[in-house]
């Protein structure tokens, strides 16, 4: 009898694992399709040059566009926790108050700003085409304020040390993480002069 009841365990157990492992499987077979649908998109936005350059601009925070990768509720969630913000009409305000501080610092803001009319455009918040018109009016400020990606990356750091906060850490690994991503890819192969 005690036989059996190890036998039924094994069983069971073994039983288990297999469903586990092919659960496990199916998140990386969606997780790896997820990934290729949102390159899909990203390669299409890529063949406007003006959008090709802010996905290198949003790629110093979101190295895939926020856009695509998070979903509609993700992307509200997001803007709740990060910006407070609930609705079009918030996302529009806080929008303007970014705008009116880009010129004391233009890529901390300007970088910042992209990220969020491109979640905004996954929240629901703005259609795809106001998201991409809004940010290529600040990625053309940000443009204007450096010579390079590098100095964009640059001043990107330099913003974060006057920074304060647990979130610091964090950010900061983040943004060194998605900027050797950049690197490697010799920023997605878009020259920072690109016309905007």
């Amino acid at each position: 009898m005690l036989a059996s009841i190890w036998t039924v365990l094994l069983i069971a157990v073994g039983s288990l694992v297999g469903v586990l492992v092919l659960a496990f499987g199916g998140l990386l077979l969606l997780a790896s399709r997820m990934t290729k649908a949102i390159e899909a998109s990203m390669a299409e936005d890529a063949q406007d040059p003006a959008r090709a350059w802010l996905q290198v601009a949003f790629g110093f925070i979101n190295y895939r566009d926020p856009a695509y990768a998070s979903g509609d509720v993700a992307c509200q969630a997001s803007l709740k926790r990060d910006w407070s913000i609930d609705n079009r009409d918030d996302l529009l305000k806080r929008a303007d108050r970014l705008a009116l501080m880009l010129p004391a610092d233009p890529a901390w803001h300007g970088v910042r700003l992209i990220n969020m009319l491109r979640i905004g455009a996954g929240a629901g918040y703005l259609s795809q085409e106001e998201s991409w018109r809004r940010a290529l009016e600040v990625g053309r400020q940000v443009k204007a304020a450096h010579d390079s990606w590098q100095g964009v990356a640059d001043a990107m750091n330099a913003a974060l040390d006057k920074q304060k906060g647990e979130w610091v850490a964090a950010a900061r690994k983040s943004l060194n993480e998605n900027l050797a991503q950049l690197k490697q890819s010799n920023f997605r192969g878009v020259a920072y002069d690109t016309s905007l």
